[in-house]
C-alpha cells in the first residue's frame, strides 16, 4: 500500500511537463493587466529618454587598405611573400589594423593632440572631473574609445572609423588626429628601420664561412665510409646480404638433396639370377613373369624420384600423377603374384651395384665437391659485406649530425643573406615610401546622430514588455502554487478529474420557485415550521449541477448497489464543498428513481444548507428510519439529516457512531446518500470517514488551494483506501475560446 511519503516524493520527483502552446496563452492572458502595465510604463520611459536625452554628433572617414608589407627582421623567420594584400589575406588583416586604430595607446595620443579639456567637456558625469596630467589624459582617452567605432565595410578591404561625442566641435579633430597617428603606427609596426645592416652583412658571412667549413668535415667523412650517400648505401648493402644469404640456403639445400639421393639409391643388395632359380616349387615362368614386375615397379619409382627430386616437378604435375598411377597397378599385379604363390614374396632383383654411379645420378660425388666450393665463397662475401655495414653505421652517427648542421646553417645563411638583399632593394627603390593605405573619405562635419536615441527608446520599449512578460511567467512558474486549470489536476496531483465548475455569478431568488411546493404546488409532508428558500442551483448553477449528476450516473452506470455512498471534501473552508454536496442531492432526486439523503457531516456548527433553516433538523439515525425520516424531509425524493443530533454522538467519535450504524445505511432503501464532510486535516474525521464512500469527490478552488497542501490531502487519502476524484470549483477561462480552448 502506498504512503504518505512514497506519494510526496512521486509527485515531487515526477517532472514538471514542459510549456505548450495552452500554457503560454494562459499565462499571457491571465497576467495580461501586468503586461500591460509595464508595458505602458516602457513606452512611458522612452518618451522620456527621447525627451531629455542628450544629442550625440559623430564624424567618419574611411580607409583602403590595398596591402600591408613586412620589412623582416633576423629574429623573424623568413617568408617568401612579404607583401599581403588585404583581398588575399582575408579578415585576419583587416582585423589587425582594426585592433590597431582601437587600441590605447592611439586614443592616448589623439586625447593629447586634441586637447584633454575639450575631450572631457560634457564627460565628467561618466568619468568624474579629471585632476589634469596624466590621468586626465587616460580619461579622455577613455572617452575616445567609448565613443569610438572602428569596423570593416561588407567583409571588403575598406575600414569606416566613426567618433561620436556630445561636443559637435571635437569629432572632427578627433577622427583626423586618429588618422595620422595611425598611418604612422602602421610603418613602425609593419615596416620599422633595420638597425645595423652592416652588422647583419657580418653575421651573414660568418654564417658561411662555418657552413663551408662543415661541408669539408662532411665530404671527408664520406670519403672514409666510401659512400656517397648514407641511406643509399645502406640500402644497397642490405639487398646484398639479403641475396647472398638466399644463396647460401639454396645451396646447403643442394648439396644435402644430392647426398640424400645417393644414399638412397644405394641401399639395396645385389641379388642374382641363380638365387631366383634355386627356390623349390617355383616354376620358371611364374619367377620370368616375376622378375618383369619387379624390373618394371623399379623403373616407375626411379621415374617418380627422378621427376620429383632432380627436374623439381610438384605432386600435381600430370607427369607425376601418370607414374604414380603406373605405379599403383604394378604394385596390385605384384600383390597378386605374391598371394598366387607366396615363395615369391622372398625374391627381389638388384636396383644397384655396390659399386659404380648411382642410376640417375652418374656425376654426384663431383656435384656435390663444386656445390660446396659455391658455398665456401658465398660466406667470404657474406662476411666482407657484414663488414662494410658495420663500418658504416660507426661513421653514420658523425655523418647524419653534419649533415644536420649543414641544414640549419644553410637555412640561417639563406635567410640572413635574403634580409641583407631586400634592405638594400627596399632602400634603392624607397619601398619604405610607397603608399599601401589611402584615405577614400576624409573626416565628414559633424552630424546628429539618432542612433543611439533610437537604441535607449528602443531597449525601454522592449524591457518594459519583456519585464511584464517575464514577471508574469515567474508568477506563474515559481511563485503562485496554487492550482488554476483542470489540465492541472492529472499532471501534478496524479489523479482523476471528475467534473470542472467555472466561475459563475449566483443569481438571487427568483419568485414563485421554491425548492419545497414546486410547480403543481405540493407541499412538503412535515410537522415542523420549516423557513423555504429556493434550491441551491437555481439561475446559471442548474445546468452545472444537471451535468454533474449525469456525470456521477455515470460513474455508477451498471453498479446496481444501493445506496451509493458519495463523500464531498476540501482542504480548505469555503471551497464550495456544502454548495456542491446540496446541489448534487437535489439534483439525483430528480433523476433518481429512489430518495437521496443528504447527510451534515459538520459537528457543532453545522452548515445552513440552502434547502431548509427550520428550528430543528433530522439527525441520521431518524433518518434512516421509515417513521421518522418524516422530519427530514425537504422536497419530493430528498432528504436532509445531520450527523450531529443526538446525545450520544457527544460521548463517542463520529467515525465509530458511522460504522456503527454503517450496516442500517447500506440496509437503507436510498439510492444514494451525499456526506458533506468537513475539511481534510490530518487528525481529522474526514479521512476515516472517506474510506467507507464508493466515491469521495475532493473539491478544489482554482487559484486558492495550493499544490503542496493538495498533494498532501490526496496521499492521506490514498492510505484510507478512499476511491477519489477531483472536482475542480472556481475555473476561469483567460484565454477567449477562438484563440484556444481546453477541455
Amino acid at each position: 500500500m502506498p504512503t504518505v511519503n512514497n506519494i510526496l516524493e512521486s509527485s515531487t520527483e515526477s517532472p514538471s511537463p514542459s510549456l505548450d502552446i495552452g500554457d503560454i496563452y494562459y499565462v499571457l492572458f491571465r497576467h495580461k493587466w501586468k503586461i500591460l502595465f509595464f508595458a505602458l510604463a516602457g513606452v512611458v520611459a522612452a518618451a522620456l529618454l527621447y525627451q531629455f536625452t542628450v544629442p550625440v554628433y559623430y564624424s567618419e572617414a574611411k580607409l583602403l587598405v590595398r596591402y600591408v608589407m613586412e620589412v623582416k627582421s633576423a629574429e623573424v623567420a623568413r617568408s617568401d611573400q612579404q607583401i599581403q594584400s588585404a583581398s588575399s589575406g582575408g579578415d585576419s588583416i583587416i582585423n589587425s589594423e582594426i585592433e590597431i586604430l582601437s587600441s590605447f595607446d592611439l586614443c592616448l595620443q589623439v586625447a593629447a593632440a586634441v586637447g584633454p579639456e575639450k575631450i572631457m567637456v560634457g564627460s565628467e558625469r561618466v568619468l568624474g572631473p579629471g585632476g589634469g596630467g596624466s590621468n586626465f589624459n587616460a580619461q579622455a582617452a577613455q572617452v575616445i574609445m567609448k565613443g569610438l567605432s572602428v569596423e570593416q565595410v561588407r567583409r571588403g578591404n575598406v575600414i569606416k572609423i566613426r567618433f561620436a561625442h556630445s561636443n559637435p566641435e571635437v569629432v572632427q579633430p578627433v577622427v583626423q588626429q586618429l588618422i595620422k597617428a595611425y598611418l604612422e603606427r602602421h610603418v613602425e609596426i609593419h615596416r620599422p628601420m633595420a638597425d645595423g645592416d652592416d652588422a647583419l652583412a657580418k653575421q651573414a658571412d660568418q654564417l658561411r664561412s662555418r657552413l663551408i667549413r662543415t661541408e669539408e668535415e662532411l665530404q671527408k667523412l664520406k670519403n672514409k665510409a666510401n659512400v656517397i650517400s648514407v641511406e643509399d648505401s645502406k640500402k644497397a648493402y642490405t639487398e646484398q646480404l639479403s641475396r647472398i644469404q638466399q644463396d647460401i640456403f639454396n645451396t646447403e639445400a643442394e648439396i644435402a638433396e644430392q647426398k640424400a639421393a645417393a644414399a638412397e639409391a644405394g641401399i639395396r643388395a645385389p641379388v642374382t639370377n641363380q638365387s631366383l632359380a634355386a627356390e623349390p616349387g617355383v616354376s620358371q615362368e611364374k619367377l620370368n613373369e616375376y622378375r618383369a614386375t619387379l624390373v618394371r615397379f623399379e623403373t616407375l619409382r626411379n621415374r617418380e624420384f627422378d621427376l620429383l627430386s632432380v627436374q623439381r616437378y610438384t605432386t600435381n604435375n600430370p607427369l607425376v600423377k601418370a607414374v604414380r598411377q603406373q605405379l599403383t597397378e604394378i604394385e596390385e599385379q605384384k600383390t597378386k603374384q605374391e598371394q598366387e604363390t607366396p615363395q615369391l614374396a622372398n625374391y627381389s632383383i638388384p636396383t644397384a651395384t655396390t659399386s659404380g654411379p648411382v642410376p640417375g645420378f652418374p656425376e654426384a660425388p663431383n656435384r656435390v665437391k663444386r656445390l660446396e666450393a659455391r658455398l665456401t665463397i658465398l660466406k667470404s662475401q657474406f662476411e666482407t659485406v657484414r663488414t662494410n655495414v658495420a663500418s658504416l653505421d660507426a661513421l653514420e652517427t658523425d655523418i647524419s649530425q653534419l649533415q644536420l648542421r649543414k641544414e640549419l646553417e644553410t637555412k640561417n645563411y639563406r635567410y640572413l643573406a635574403g634580409g641583407v638583399e631586400q634592405a638594400r632593394f627596399d632602400e634603392a627603390l624607397g619601398s619604405r615610401k610607397l603608399s599601401n593605405i589611402n584615405v577614400i573619405q576624409v573626416e565628414s562635419p559633424p552630424s546628429r546622430s539618432s542612433t543611439q536615441r533610437f537604441k535607449l527608446v528602443s531597449m525601454a520599449l522592449v524591457g518594459g514588455l519583456a519585464l511584464g512578460i517575464g514577471l508574469a511567467f515567474l508568477i506563474e512558474l515559481f511563485l503562485d502554487r496554487t492550482l488554476k486549470r483542470p489540465i492541472e489536476v492529472e499532471a501534478r496531483l496524479h489523479l482523476p478529474l471528475f467534473f470542472t465548475f467555472p466561475r459563475v455569478a449566483l443569481g438571487g431568488p427568483k419568485p414563485g420557485r421554491p425548492l419545497i411546493g414546486g410547480a403543481n404546488g405540493a407541499s412538503a409532508p412535515s410537522t415542523e415550521s420549516v423557513t423555504i428558500v429556493p434550491a441551491p442551483f437555481e439561475g446559471a448553477m442548474r445546468p452545472l449541477m444537471e451535468d454533474l449528476r449525469d456525470r456521477t450516473l455515470q460513474h455508477f452506470e451498471g453498479n446496481h448497489k444501493k445506496p451509493k455512498l458519495v463523500g464531498v471534501t476540501g482542504c480548505t473552508v469555503g471551497v464550495g464543498v456544502s454548495t456542491i454536496a446540496a446541489g448534487l442531492a437535489a439534483a439525483l432526486s430528480e433523476a433518481a428513481e429512489g430518495s437521496v439523503l443528504l447527510v451534515d457531516m459538520n459537528l457543532g456548527h453545522g452548515v445552513a444548507h440552502p434547502f431548509f433553516n427550520g428550528k430543528s433538523s433530522c439527525g441520521i439515525v431518524d433518518a434512516i428510519g421509515g417513521e421518522t425520516r418524516q422530519s427530514g424531509f425537504v422536497s419530493e425524493n430528498l432528504y436532509l439529516a445531520k450527523a450531529a443530533r443526538g446525545k450520544d454522538l457527544e460521548t463517542r467519535s463520529l467515525p465509530k457512531r458511522i460504522s456503527e450504524i454503517m450496516p442500517k445505511l447500506k440496509a437503507s432503501d436510498f439510492d444514494y446518500i451525499i456526506f458533506d464532510l468537513p475539511p481534510i486535516t490530518r487528525a481529522g474525521s474526514t479521512l476515516r470517514l472517506a474510506g467507507m464512500m464508493d466515491l469521495s469527490l475532493l473539491i478544489v478552488e482554482a487559484e486558492k488551494d495550493e499544490q503542496g497542501v493538495l498533494t498532501t490531502a490526496s496521499a492521506l487519502l490514498a492510505e484510507s483506501k478512499a476511491n477519489v476524484s477531483v472536482v475542480m470549483n472556481k475555473v476561469r477561462s483567460y484565454v477567449p475560446a477562438w484563440l484556444h480552448r481546453e477541455l
